[in-house]
């Protein structure tokens, strides 16, 4: 019962709609468990409705271990799942005149004390939460505002990449067995020091070469293709990194996304992910820039995964462009951080990634997931032989005010579907 409902608030203060499944018997009558199920989540929702029916997401952007939250102009709803610490409720940087803190279909009001920093809620210590949720009810007369999601300070050399972003998740998939976890939006919230003008510039590699993003900037809100601009050499010096065997271990059962075990600081001497997993086999043999085959004769070979891991030394910090040869659906890691997933939706023979690696000084593990559900052969290659070539695209300039937030955001410009992996592993914004 805690948990259908939980699912249901949860998607609630996500903006969403609940849609739940029944098998009824042959008879059309409702098994009793399941009958029993929802009359209590019925009888919840009646006492409960003005905090889900006709409400908007919760407006803020980090989460909260003790429940979630749904919203209205004027009002705040607190689904309490779990009793919080210290039996306090702390709402980060919201800013409105409250009225009145109540828990819902109860006489009891609930203590509040407003900061700077936001809100603070004291729950009555002796409030019931082994039954279902109770909800505590925040009227803020006038409205309220929350900071934003991801604020940056738009100080001296920022940059913004996949790796400070605020993604934005969706589910990419081609049938019910290839889903994974999609990117489809990034997000920032520049503090400018100061007001004035600024000029955005936008760099990219081979990778993104060609492809267009909706970019929003401030209010405004533009296409923008990757193309043009001007070429430049990355700083790097390819020649002095030591490369060391590639090892592979698999296959396991697998879907394209996520992985069998943390990929950082992986002992290749030892089972993987655990002692009861496979060993690393190392191929001294296979060179960088060769395409080889894993064979994964179907069905058998369908739904796994094989991972590559090569041990890079670095003798300076530096960006090193490198391209992936897959077959169906890859991850790249290095140092246990993702950098790119993608899979294969047209189901050509072989694709080609490029990746910038943010190499460190001295040793770095590169790992590759390679997925495979329809090839009988999984093709992979890992090249660093080739151009270490980066784009450079000066944007118009725009205006930003101190003392303002300026939200920036990336997305594809008119994707396939809303889905897709936005696969802008390069892309990188800054202002001068």
């Amino acid at each position: 019962m805690r948990e259908k409902l939980t699912s249901l608030v949860k998607v609630a203060s996500r903006g969403g709609n609940f849609l739940l499944n029944i098998g009824p018997k042959g008879d059309g009558s409702v098994v009793a468990f399941e009958r029993d199920v929802l009359l209590s989540i019925g009888q919840w929702l009646d006492a409960h409705r003005e905090a889900i029916y006709g409400t908007q997401p919760d407006p803020f952007h980090v989460p909260f271990a003790w429940g979630s939250i749904t919203s209205r102009p004027d009002k705040l709803y607190l689904h309490l799942m779990n009793r919080p610490a210290d039996n306090t409720i702390f709402l980060p940087g919201l800013k409105g005149k409250v009225t009145s803190a109540r828990i819902m279909n109860a006489p009891t009001s609930v203590k509040y004390t407003t900061g700077k920093d936001g809100l603070r809620i004291q729950l009555p210590a002796g409030l019931d939460m082994s039954g279902l949720f109770p909800v505590v009810e925040i009227t803020l007369s006038g409205g309220y505002t929350v900071p934003p999601a991801n604020i940056r300070p738009l100080a001296k050399g920022l940059i913004l990449d996949n790796a400070n972003a605020f993604p934005y998740f969706s589910n990419a998939t081609i049938d019910y067995n290839t889903s994974f976890t999609s990117t489809i939006r990034n997000a920032w919230a520049l503090e400018p020091q100061r007001s004035g003008a600024f000029r955005p510039i936008l760099t990219f590699t081979e990778e993104e070469k060609g492809r267009t993003i909706n970019l929003q900037l401030g209010n405004r809100t533009t296409p923008v293709r990757l193309e043009g601009g001007t070429s430049f050499q990355l700083q790097n010096d390819v020649a002095t990194l030591q490369r060391g065997p590639i090892h592979i271990l698999g296959p396991l059962f697998s879907g394209p996304g996520g992985t069998h075990g943390s990929l950082a600081q992986v002992e290749l001497s030892q089972p993987w992910p655990n002692k009861d997993g496979k060993v690393w086999t190392a191929h001294p043999e296979w060179k960088n820039g060769t395409t080889y085959y894993i064979d994964t004769k179907r069905p058998a070979g369908a739904m796994t995964a094989h991972y590559l891991l090569q041990e890079i030394t670095a003798p300076s910090t530096q960006q090193v462009l490198v391209k992936f040869t897959s077959g169906d659906g890859i991850m790249v890691f290095l140092n246990g951080k993702q950098l790119l997933i993608q899979n294969n939706p047209y189901r050509k023979e072989s694709l080609d990634h490029y990746v910038l690696l943010p190499l460190e000084a001295g040793k770095n593990q590169l790992t590759v997931k390679l997925f495979n559900y329809f090839l009988n052969t999984v093709p992979f290659n890992i090249d660093f032989n080739i151009p270490q070539i980066g784009y450079r695209l000066n944007l118009p300039e725009t205006r930003m005010q101190k003392g303002a937030y300026f939200p920036v955001t990336w997305q594809l410009h008119r994707p396939s579907t809303p889905h897709d992996e936005m696969g802008l592993p390069n892309l990188k914004l800054s202002f001068e």
